[in-house]
């Protein structure tokens, strides 16, 4: 007999959709548990006649097993609703519970429930088992059609090599399903050159609070896009500076948290925590409503972060309900930042028009080519900073070099320092605002609704190579005759 069912939930409009719903044997719905498995448990002991539990996969710290061990001592059956696409991770819960793709609807978890409880009203083969079909939704459905969670093979464990090359073969991330309801696709920005003192950090803050402050008209509704700014230059750690921000909590305490989580999941490719706990522990929040993963102080601080720290933050952050994730880098090649880059939907190759960062930016990109098979260079776009008219090399002269579509061209504004010395930025907090910095802020708002699919203008296309001009010594470093 269906008694009743408790709910894990985070997501408010998911448990509106449930309270009220059921009809099968009278079932009620509880709604408690946000967060705290522990406290759950302990609220669970004394309810009576609960049969089922439903909880959200973002809401367990740690392994889906460990946390599933706790509730042991209640006599429900579980159900995990579960937005990983990890077919080993999928293996290991469906042997503790049954499956929902996350997130579900009523009418998903109402078919599950007469399922398993033998309902007559339906017909045996009318109801396919959730855990293992494609349901058709407006999401990704993490479940493969067909395929079944006990026919995956466990993976082979995966070792780290010594040579750069070989680091970037073994860089590997999972695939994340969208969210319903969100603006837009989920973006994952990186912005990188090998070379430092091009503004990388400047222009990573800036973007991040222009796509915050940005008022979308969604409906009759106006929209704000949620942001996450990561701080991946764990060399220079600048955005805490920039906007004002507390030392701690940062990447450091998040990775030493992982690596724990890995030692006790062992043959575990990846580990998972709650939004929760992620927003709680891990992420400061700028008063603008920005989040932001800073980077510690100390350099050494961060010597232990390695690529499959990185990609296991990344892949956390895309099951936030953020809309857009950007990552500031540092001017390195090591395997976590190439991780970054591998992760992410735009790659904003940042850079000035001088011959020096130009090239660095075609030597990663020629080292990445021939090593990754799988990346996709469409991804990458130049966008400039500091360009001055007065240069002899244009924005369209160096997409044509570099084979890049081009983004945007930010102005050069030497005010600038002083909104990053006040710890502000020219969308928040600036009191200030001259001509510049007028022109700064119109040239990074361009950018961040371009990359938001928000602005109807093309991007500037690649500039064709003219081989009748004059050589210069800008030809002869690409070895351009």
């Amino acid at each position: 007999m269906l008694k009743g069912i408790y709910f894990l939930e985070t997501n408010s409009s998911v448990l509106s959709d449930m309270e009220g719903c059921f009809t099968i044997n009278d079932a009620f719905v509880y709604k408690g548990g946000c967060g705290v498995i522990r406290e759950a448990v302990k609220q669970l002991e004394k309810m009576q006649d609960v049969s089922f539990i439903v909880i959200s996969d973002r809401l367990i710290d740690g392994t889906c097993e460990e946390a599933l061990e706790q509730f042991s001592t209640i006599s429900a059956q579980m159900i995990v609703a579960t937005s990983t696409r990890d077919e080993l991770m999928r293996t290991r819960l469906a042997k503790r519970a049954k499956l929902l793709p996350y997130p579900y609807s009523y009418e998903e978890l109402d078919a599950l429930l007469k399922k398993i409880c033998g309902s007559s009203s339906y017909e045996d083969g009318e109801i396919e088992d959730i855990a293992n079909s494609d349901i058709s939704r407006d999401v990704d459905n993490p479940f493969s059609a067909g395929k079944k969670a006990e026919d995956t093979p466990e993976p082979e464990p995966v070792i780290r090599k010594s040579s750069f090359q070989d680091r970037l073969k073994d860089v590997q991330l999972s695939k994340t399903s969208e969210r319903a309801g969100r603006m837009t696709p989920q973006h994952t920005v990186v912005i990188y050159n090998q070379k430092g003192g091009v503004g990388k950090s400047t222009i990573a803050k800036e973007l991040a609070i222009a796509m915050t402050c940005l008022s979308i008209q969604k409906g009759k509704e106006l929209y704000r896009p949620k942001v996450c700014l990561c701080d991946l230059d764990l060399d220079s750690s600048d955005i805490s500076s920039l906007l004002g921000l507390p030392l701690e909590p940062n990447i450091k305490q998040w990775s030493d948290d992982i690596s724990k989580q890995y030692e006790k999941a062992k043959k575990m490719d990846t580990v998972f925590f709650s939004e929760w706990d992620i927003k709680q522990n891990y992420l400061q929040q700028h008063e603008s409503g920005l989040y932001v993963l800073t980077a510690p102080e100390i350099k050494t601080e961060g010597i232990t972060i390695n690529y499959r720290t990185v990609s296991t933050i990344i892949e956390n952050l895309k099951l936030c309900e953020f809309d857009v994730i950007i990552v500031d880098t540092g001017a390195n090649i090591l395997d976590y930042t190439i991780s970054a880059i591998l992760a992410a939907t735009d790659i904003l190759a940042l850079s000035t028009c001088d011959v020096v960062s130009a090239k660095r930016i075609d030597g990663v990109l020629e080292d990445i080519l021939s090593n990754v098979d799988a990346f996709d260079r469409n991804k990458m776009k130049l966008l400039i900073n500091r360009y001055d008219p007065a240069f002899n090399i244009t924005p369209e002269e160096l997409s044509g070099v570099l084979q890049m579509p081009l983004i945007g061209v930010i102005p050069d504004c030497r005010e600038i320092t002083n909104v990053n010395n006040g710890g502000n930025s020219v969308f928040y907090g600036n009191t200030r605002s001259g001509d510049k910095q007028k022109a700064f802020a119109n040239a990074v708002r361009a950018v961040a609704k371009r990359l938001l699919e928000l602005d109807i203008g093309e991007h500037t296309a690649v500039t064709s190579f003219d081989e009748n001009r004059e050589p210069r010594l800008f030809d002869f470093l690409f070895k351009r005759k």
